[in-house]
């Protein structure tokens, strides 16, 4: 399948969440497209999903050529350093949902780099 859109993209994560309490969480709206990240040596897109008890995971979509579909898995923290979703051609599912406060975390998180201290903001 491919994701070309978020609705593609909400479809694929229902169904195949890497874990049920992701799927369940998904099935009842509790999802964020965070866009598209280049993570050294691919770009992938993180969703954050949020249960109804408040739990969050962040799943990244990794596009395996080989399969010609996406492997799920989750992460801890999001690497706002990588964002990439602004790069041309920029698409409605690179950007993300919020793309002006995903730039905002890049640009904060380069700072922070620069700086000398973390690399992810949550």
């Amino acid at each position: 399948m491919a994701i070309r859109n978020r609705n593609d993209l909400m479809e694929y994560l229902a169904d195949h969440a890497p874990q049920p309490c992701i799927r369940r969480a998904v099935e009842a709206g509790g999802v964020e497209n965070l866009g598209l990240f280049y993570i050294d040596p691919s770009h992938k897109l993180i969703a954050k999903v949020v249960s109804e008890h408040g739990k969050v995971w962040y799943v990244v979509f990794h596009h395996h050529v080989c399969v010609n579909r996406p492997k799920l898995y989750v992460t801890n923290n999001v690497p706002w350093d990588k964002w990439r979703g602004d790069n041309p051609p920029a698409t409605p599912l690179m950007l993300g949902d919020h793309p002006d406060r995903y730039k905002e975390l890049r640009d904060e998180s380069n700072r922070e780099n620069t700086n000398g201290s973390g690399s992810g903001i949550s």
